[in-house]
């Protein structure tokens, strides 16, 4: 069998690492399916072990394994579809975000859902990691080692 591809980041979790200080998780798709959890130590990536076949499955081990270390998701800002039937959005991915703010207007296709999305009220810490994964070109590819 051969070794999954690593995709784009999905989303972004983050954790008190005991005499470290903050580290980011991030999720990432593996081709052909699948989402994993990698630890980001300045650069580089190191795998969790967590490797599950939904998003959701995947938070939940998350949630589970690193209780410990106060597991929370970075806010994202919330999805609204467009047009405005959906009033009160839901907790989008990083991956959303991403897309959103990337466009000139902030709407984009989401072909999941089959509707113009857009998203707001991302947090500063979001935006900034938006900003650096983009300027290091890791939003698609993890860095090679």
């Amino acid at each position: 069998m051969e070794e999954p591809k690593i995709g784009q980041i999905i989303d972004i979790a983050k954790l008190d690492v005991p005499f470290e200080g903050n580290k980011y998780l991030l999720l990432r798709r593996l081709e052909p399916k699948g989402f994993a959890w990698f630890l980001d130590n300045g650069g580089s990536e190191v795998p969790t072990g967590i490797v599950r076949d939904t998003i959701a499955l995947a938070f939940q081990e998350g949630f589970s394994k690193f209780k410990m270390n106060s597991f929370r998701p970075v806010l994202s800002g919330f999805r609204y579809l467009l047009p405005e039937r959906d009033e009160h959005g839901e907790r989008a991915t990083f991956s959303e975000m991403c897309r959103s703010y990337a466009s000139s207007n902030g709407i984009y296709f989401d072909e999941a859902l089959g509707h113009n999305c857009y998203v707001q009220n991302a947090s500063l810490e979001a935006l900034n990691l938006f900003r650096n994964f983009k300027k290091a070109g890791r939003l698609e590819t993890p860095l090679k080692k």
